[in-house]
């Protein structure tokens, strides 16, 4: 099960949906566009996407706010990097109340976080991480879902 959906490895594509394209925001290099996902299940969990259609590309995650069961807004969740067609880094902006880093490994036809250790927890985002985050921020206090 790949975060976006199931990835098949026959076809190198992944073949069902958990996240939908909502929108997109500037890429930080300036050359085009990165895509902003949201869950398709807005109550539910969804599982980290771990694989992607476009090789080397950046998507922002936003996320639901409620106030009990009413949605009232949305917020910038997170940031996935992806090395080819799997992730490599992720970064949770909202988790336990500061933002940190997540690393992947490739495995056997899977993508599997590395474990925590002090070398991998990090809170100091880059410049690149900022970008996103605000720029995930501005989109989601924008967001209305149709």
């Amino acid at each position: 099960m790949g975060g976006r959906g199931n990835f098949s490895e026959e076809k190198q594509a992944i073949v069902s949906f958990v996240f939908r394209n909502v929108g997109t925001v500037d890429n930080f290099e300036g050359d085009g566009k990165v895509k902003v996902i949201i869950q398709d299940d807005l109550k539910a969990r969804a599982p980290t996407p771990t694989f992607c259609n476009t090789a080397d590309t950046t998507y922002v995650a936003i996320c639901p706010v409620f106030k009990g069961d009413k949605i009232v807004g949305y917020a910038a969740d997170h940031i996935y990097y992806y090395k080819g067609h799997y992730l490599e880094r992720s970064v949770d902006l909202n988790e336990k109340g500061e933002a940190h880093y997540h690393y992947w490994k490739y495995e056997d036809g899977s993508v599997r976080r590395v474990r925590h250790n002090k070398s991998n927890i990090f809170f100091d985002l880059s410049a690149k991480d900022l970008f996103y985050r605000n720029a995930g921020t501005i989109f989601a206090d924008n967001f209305k879902l149709k």
